[in-house]
């Protein structure tokens, strides 16, 4: 059963400005293994872009109010090549306390953005 869904778009020029990995914003809002993932990319700020869209649809998805704690989700490529979204810490324990079982992301690239959706479900049934 859905729990909740989230979408969020992003220019990727906001992300351009901030190329630098040692700004604390990476640090703050992209987990070592991103960080480590984004720099074996053909466009790191659009995998960047891309990623921050992600995390920012998952946090919609969880139906959660207040400061987004982006370290605790982490989207890498899981072994098909798709995105998979990783909760960890208080996120974690808010999706244990939901139901969440699953948490479906899609990511898209154009030119100048990037745009994610995400779906939370839960165990139930219908």
């Amino acid at each position: 059963m859905i729990f909740g869904i989230g979408v969020d778009i992003i220019a990727v020029s906001r992300i351009s400005v901030l190329e630098k990995t040692e700004d604390p914003f990476f640090s703050s809002v992209f987990t070592h293994r991103e960080r480590e993932e984004a720099a074996s990319q053909k466009d790191p700020v659009a995998y960047y872009a891309g990623r921050f869209a992600a995390k920012e649809a998952v946090y919609k998805s969880l139906r959660l109010h207040g400061d987004a704690r982006f370290n605790e989700i982490e989207v890498l490529a899981g072994r098909s090549g798709a995105p998979e979204a990783h909760l960890s810490g208080a996120l974690l324990e808010h999706a244990k306390k939901q139901g969440i079982s699953q948490i479906h992301i899609s990511i898209s690239h154009e030119t100048d953005y990037a745009i994610s959706y995400a779906i939370a479900e839960t165990g139930d049934q219908p």
